[in-house]
C-alpha cells in the first residue's frame, strides 16, 4: 500500500497534495465537531496551506529538470 502511495505521489505530486490537505481538514474538523459540537469555518488557512504547498512543489519540480 506504502508503495503505491508513493508511486501515485511521485506522478501526481500536484493532486496527492491536494488529497493530503483534504484529508488532514477533515479530520479536524471531525475531532472539532465531536470535542466543541461545532467547528470554526477556517477556509483561509486551508487555502494558504495549499498555495503554499504547491508552490513549494513546482520549486522542487523545476529544481529537478
Amino acid at each position: 500500500m506504502v508503495k503505491i502511495i508513493k508511486l501515485f505521489a511521485n506522478q501526481h505530486p500536484y493532486l496527492a497534495y491536494i488529497a493530503l490537505i483534504v484529508t488532514a481538514s477533515l479530520i479536524g474538523i471531525t475531532v472539532e465537531w465531536l470535542i466543541n459540537r461545532d467547528f470554526v469555518n477556517n477556509i483561509w488557512g486551508a487555502l494558504m496551506m495549499i498555495i503554499i504547498g504547491i508552490i513549494g512543489i513546482y520549486y522542487k519540480q523545476k529544481k529537478k529538470s
